[in-house]
């Protein structure tokens, strides 16, 4: 049995394309240490068709700083 796995195409310059690149930068650990919640948490928000998760301002701030913080 094959199963094909397709990635999610997403808009560039939107919310969900720029999360979903820097969830590349990112580690696990990183995401549950400093902003308390887990990267599949943040997977289903930079997902474009999940209306229910949505990335809160105060996360996103976080992130940014979390970015600036570790160089990446």
């Amino acid at each position: 049995m094959l199963v094909y796995f397709m990635t999610k195409l997403r808009e560039p310059l939107t919310l969900e394309f720029v999360l979903h690149n820097i969830l590349k930068n990112l580690s696990d650990d990183d995401l549950k240490v400093n902003l308390g919640k887990t990267r599949s948490h943040f997977l289903k928000c930079a997902d474009p068709d999940d209306e229910n998760h949505n990335l809160s301002f105060e996360d996103a701030i976080k992130m940014e700083s979390l970015l600036i913080k570790t160089g990446k």
